[in-house]
This record gives structure tokens, sequence and C-alpha cells, in this order.
């Protein structure tokens, strides 16, 4: 018998492979280090399930919604260094997937 917890995290995932499969992402969070599973169900419910939404949103409104939440440490300071670190690894990972220019509105 599988573990809860496994079960929980393989349903938790395939929301998310969903998520970006219906808005035809080519990159997608769960390849990007320091998304916990804590900061993924805060960034659903803000909207920012995907990452061309993250790359596409103003970096202030995003820290303005996401820093007072417990998984961003209630520090925007700390989670404007985050969200740039999780942009500069999606840029790397569009790289590396894709061999593509990024796309304009990412830049």
């Amino acid at each position: 018998m599988q573990d809860p917890a496994a079960i929980r995290m393989g349903y938790f995932k395939v929301r998310v492979r969903t998520r970006e499969w219906a808005e035809g992402e080519r990159v997608s969070l769960l390849d990007v280090k320091t998304i916990s599973k804590a900061r993924m169900n805060l960034l659903f419910k803000e909207k920012y399930y995907t990452a061309s939404r993250i790359m596409t949103a103003p970096i202030d409104e995003m820290v303005e919604r996401l820093a007072p939440h417990d998984p961003f440490f209630h520090d925007p300071d700390k989670t404007r260094e985050i969200l740039e670190d999780w942009r500069s690894q999606i840029r790397q990972l569009w790289k590396d997937k894709t061999g593509e220019p990024l796309p304009d509105a990412w830049t």
C-alpha cells in the first residue's frame, strides 16, 4: 500500500502539470528549485501557477501579494530575492529546454 503523503504529492504534481498543459507551457514550475509545495499552493491561490504568469507579472505586485504569507517569511525583501531567483531559473530552463530566444514578454 502506498504512503498517503506520496499519493497527495502525486495528485499535486498532476494538478500542476495539467494547468501547465492547458496553458501551453513549455517550462514547468516543478523543475524550479526552492518552489516548495506550500509556496506552490500559494502561487495557485494568487493565480501565479505557470512560468509565463510568474515571468509577466510585475514583480512589485507579486511581492505585495506573496510576502505577507508564511511560505515567504513575511519579508518583502526576501520574497523579492526568491522571485528574482525563480525568474532566473525559469529563463535558464527555457534556454535549456527549447533553445529558442525568450518570449518578448519575459525580458
